[in-house]
């Protein structure tokens, strides 16, 4: 896929997304209403580095609780299309209570996101408690 960044009269910007670890040569064909463009010359694509989360930020300091929003911040996100990017909660089972992972993994939905940040807000009950290990997966690619 190529999603759309401009348009103009003559020219149309876009960022091709296409699976995690493809490599090779690519044709690209526009439609335009019902009509098919091939676009002439091939593009060559090579694997996405994986996302590095530098730090995360937006909890506090006695953990996170529902609607907290979360920003990471990091590199190598998908600044494009925010449904790239998603967190992952996964849990500790080895830490001792209260810090074991109780319940529900928390959800996080990113509803934005840049090359460096994405942001997301806790979505968890009540009963879910303890410590979660944070990911963020870029396209199949987690950090």
């Amino acid at each position: 896929q190529c999603h759309g960044l401009s348009v103009y009269d003559s020219q149309f910007e876009c960022a091709l997304v296409v699976p995690p670890e493809t490599m090779g040569s690519w044709r690209l064909t526009l439609r335009v209403g019902v009509n098919d463009v091939d676009i002439p010359g091939t593009f060559i694509t090579v694997p996405l580095p994986p996302p590095v989360l530098q730090s995360v930020t937006g909890c506090q300091p006695t953990g996170c609780v529902d609607g907290d929003m979360l920003v990471f911040t990091g590199r190598n996100f998908d600044g494009v299309d925010p449904t790239s990017n998603l967190s992952r909660a996964a849990a500790l089972p080895d830490r001792p209570p209260p810090h074991s992972s109780t319940g529900s993994a928390p959800r996080c939905p990113v509803h934005g996101s840049t090359p460096t940040t994405v942001v997301c807000t806790v979505s968890k009950a009540e009963e879910d408690g303890g410590d979660w290990a944070l990911v963020v997966v870029v396209l199949g690619v987690p950090s």
